[in-house]
């Protein structure tokens, strides 16, 4: 994942939108050749912009929240790759060059228009750089599921009870076991200690957030001071 948030003069879309999807399509798969000639983009400009046009491309606008012209524009893949190369003047011109394709003003000759919208600032993450990153938040992609994440929730030397299973554990200890709570089992001795995992890619219901990671520690921390208890309850 790579972001880019590109500080405008002005807002030139719609003011009341958060996100701007653009979907490729025969006219817009491709960079238009005026167009890259139009932001004098080099070879590893237009091969990162022609490899972004290929997916979508998408945007948070901050103007319904903030009332600020500020767009953050989002790179997955092959794209963050080719974008986190760039210089953030170059990755920024890349960026004008696809909004472009969508908004004539950019390159209008009127007084106003054109290169007095364009941005004079932006900040540009490079995660896949970043020794403390080296990629970003977690995705789903093709073919997998939210059950894939809820896979890592499952502790090293645990197992989740089956619904028998936890109506007896709840019949036997007095233990509720509220709805949609999973409840665990040790499968060795619970004071040799277990493996537990956090972070937001182990959290099925808040995965790629902030929120996600907080979750998952407090859910782990819980589950971890619990273990002496034969059977461990989280939420």
């Amino acid at each position: 994942m790579y972001k880019i948030l590109l500080f405008f003069p002005t807002c030139f879309w719609p003011d009341d939108v958060h996100f701007i999807n653009f979907l490729p399509s025969k006219l817009t798969k491709e960079p238009h050749p005026h167009l890259v000639a139009r932001f004098n983009l080099n070879d590893r400009q237009l091969e990162a912009l022609a490899v972004y046009m290929q997916d979508l491309a998408n945007y948070s606008s901050l103007m319904p929240v903030y009332n600020k012209p500020i767009l953050i524009g989002y790179a997955t893949n092959r794209a963050a790759e080719l974008m986190e190369r760039l210089s953030d003047e170059e990755a920024r011109m890349v960026y004008m060059c696809q909004l472009a394709h969508y908004y004539d003003i950019l390159i209008s000759d009127k007084e106003g228009e054109g290169e007095a919208l364009w941005p004079k600032v932006s900040f540009m993450s490079r995660w896949n750089q970043d020794p403390f990153a080296y990629g970003s938040y977690s995705s789903i992609p093709v073919g997998a599921t939210p059950a894939d994440i809820k896979t890592f929730e499952t502790p090293v030397g645990a197992r989740l009870l089956s619904s028998v299973e936890r109506d007896d554990s709840s019949n036997n200890d007095g233990a509720t076991v509220e709805d949609g709570a999973d409840k665990w089992t040790s499968t060795d001795d619970p004071s040799s200690g277990r493996v537990f995992f956090a972070g937001e890619h182990t959290s099925s219901g808040h995965f790629a957030s902030i929120q996600g990671a907080l979750i998952s520690g407090r859910r782990e921390a819980a589950m971890i001071l619990g273990q002496g208890d034969n059977v461990l309850t989280t939420e």
